[in-house]
């Protein structure tokens, strides 16, 4: 994976260096020439252009640079300029980007071509800092800006000349994917609450030599300041992180309870952990982040428990919906599911099935069952749902009169229908609704 670094050469330079808490300088860092040809899209490469046309320079920063050299897949890339904000809107009548510029106060202007978004940040010094509040100082020096970032991990930049500047020395930090904060672990998470759930979930990320105990020791004693954060920080954040789990393990390891009951999270054990990745690769369906934070949470609380977790971490009506589903799900055997399927889908729809049946399937202990839940499960796409024949026009039609009467008599033929295996008839189901009609009105 790593073969394409081999060739690293050094340059005699400006490199920082972290000691004992503290940023010194030394004449080096890291350069290499790489070839990010399919790291960078058209879009960006016109970006590019653009800021080397107004004089100043842009590098890809932070995960991206991380994730690119560890071979993971790349979903968005962030840039850092050394422009000035105020200077570089000075020129954007020349671009070919329509801009956003609802953070400048921070340095950060988000440029969008295509429905593309590329977010530039100047480089900057956090001079005082207010949890998300922040007064900033732009500066022109990378080595100001990597201070203010929270990992070493995050501290490479990449220009696009396939450059890699590392001014922490962290290249083995990611190799070895070691998560350790830049600075003062105290005064960083104290900045910004949230780099303690973005610990722990880079943790779980990347494994448990990624464990620095005591960074861990002093998230675990500073767990309170979660308290302070806004609930849909928390709530993003945590679903990002039960998406990296990988083990169950890692649960025990961070003493993950003792953060998430401090906001109101009880959690499982994570046992289901393992046949979950397993179904997943055999599948190779995009497993909903919902449907595996309800799978986590754990099973003895009361209704009234979960939903009060539901409302306090704001999560939005549909996904609050999707939540309950999940944990009214019962479990089916492979049977009863091929025999209720098509009641399945006309109940619940195509997709909460498919999670119906993986929440099923994940209690099967039957390895040589695989196969046929595999199937099973892929099947349902060539499914239809059914569609229940009758409409409350269909009934005043026949003479059964609007409100109540509609109603009552919908729903015994609904239940009929599918109490029959969706079998009767338009025919035979008003045939059915003239019997509930007074003697004298039948036709």
């Amino acid at each position: 994976m790593y073969g394409r670094w081999k060739n690293y050469i050094w340059f005699s330079k400006r490199r920082l260096v972290l000691w004992e808490d503290k940023i010194q300088t030394t004449e080096k860092f890291f350069k290499k020439k790489i070839d990010i040809s399919n790291l960078i899209n058209q879009e960006a490469r016109e970006l590019k252009s653009f800021f080397d046309t107004i004089g100043y320079n842009l590098w890809i920063v932070g995960g991206a640079v991380r994730d690119y050299v560890l071979g993971i897949e790349i979903h968005d890339i962030d840039f850092t300029t050394d422009g000035n904000p105020e200077e570089i809107l000075k020129y954007i009548d020349d671009s070919k980007f329509s801009i956003q510029t609802n953070a400048k106060k921070y340095g950060c202007l988000t440029f969008i071509k295509n429905e593309k978004h590329f977010q530039v940040t100047s480089l900057r010094q956090d001079m005082k800092n207010y949890g998300r509040d922040v007064e900033v100082k732009f500066t022109d020096k990378i080595n100001e800006d990597v201070k203010r970032r929270d990992f070493t991990i995050n501290s490479l930049y990449l220009n696009f000349s396939g450059e890699l500047y590392d001014p922490l020395d962290a290249f083995r930090d990611i190799i070895d994917q070691r998560i350790i904060f830049i600075g003062d672990v105290k005064k960083r998470i104290t900045e910004d609450h949230l780099r303690i759930l973005r610990y722990l979930r880079f943790v779980a990320k990347f494994g448990y030599h990624a464990i620095k105990d005591k960074e861990l020791q002093v998230c675990i004693d500073n767990k309170d300041l979660l308290l302070k954060l806004s609930k849909e920080r928390v709530r993003d954040e945590i679903l990002n992180f039960i998406s990296c789990i990988k083990s169950k393990e890692i649960i025990e390891v961070l003493s993950i309870p003792t953060f998430f009951n401090v906001i109101g999270i009880k959690l499982n054990d994570f046992s289901h952990i393992d046949k979950l990745h397993k179904i997943r690769e055999i599948i190779e369906f995009d497993i909903s982040v919902i449907f595996q934070f309800a799978l986590a949470l754990n099973k003895n609380q009361t209704i009234k428990d979960y939903e009060a977790m539901i409302e306090n971490l704001k999560f939005s009506r549909k996904d609050s919906i999707f939540i309950q589903e999940i944990l009214d799900f019962r479990v089916y055997s492979k049977k009863e599911i091929s025999q209720k399927i098509d009641l399945l889908i006309y109940k619940h729809g195509i997709e909460i099935s498919k999670y119906i049946i993986i929440n099923s399937w994940m209690f099967d202990d039957d390895p040589s069952e695989f196969d046929n839940w595999s199937f099973l499960f892929k099947s349902i796409d060539n499914q239809t749902k059914m569609v229940f024949p009758i409409k409350p026009d269909h009934l005043m039609k026949i003479g059964i009169s609007p409100g109540p009467d509609i109603s009552r008599v919908l729903k015994n033929l609904e239940n009929i229908w599918i109490d029959k295996n969706f079998k009767p008839s338009f025919k035979d189901l008003i045939k059915l609704a003239e019997q509930e009609l007074p003697t004298n009105n039948r036709g």
